[in-house]
């Protein structure tokens, strides 16, 4: 069943209906969905008011691709974001037993709790990783340099 879209013009809801498939779940700022022509992939969809934006896809489509071979490995791939940002493509994971989570992980990774892991061939990997301490390093004006 698809997520209630209120907010959709009647061409929008057709479009999403002909591209989303199941509803996987929703998080602070996006919605989850099967990629209905291609099921391995899953589509998260941003939503937020203007007043507190919100870019966790493109912090996730960033990571992942400036990250090292060594870094990807932790992370569910990425395969394309949407111009501005709102809908990015990401390879399907299964749920991951709370006994597979490493105890060690990349230190740039951050809020990872259980729902954010996944199991990508048959390793697991962060699946939500758009709250991340490279993102959060760049956001932060108190994150000061010394020049002289």
């Amino acid at each position: 069943m698809l997520h209630p879209t209120p907010d959709l013009t009647p061409h929008l809801q057709d479009l999403a209906g002909f591209c989303l498939g199941e509803y996987l779940g929703s998080g602070v700022k996006r919605h989850v969905f099967v990629y209905r022509p291609a099921q391995s992939l899953v589509v998260k969809l941003q939503y937020g008011d203007d007043d507190r934006p919100d870019f966790q896809n493109i912090a996730e489509w960033s990571l992942w691709s400036s990250a090292t071979k060594g870094l990807r490995k932790w992370l569910a791939p990425c395969h394309f974001i949407s111009s501005n940002g709102m809908v990015l493509l990401q390879e399907r994971c299964e749920p991951c037993p709370e006994h597979l989570i490493p105890l060690r992980v990349p230190k740039v990774l951050d809020d990872l709790h259980v729902g954010n892991w996944g199991i990508f061939e048959g390793r697991p990997v962060a699946r939500d990783y758009g709250r991340n301490l490279a993102y959060q390093m760049t956001a932060n004006a108190k994150a000061m340099v010394t020049l002289r």
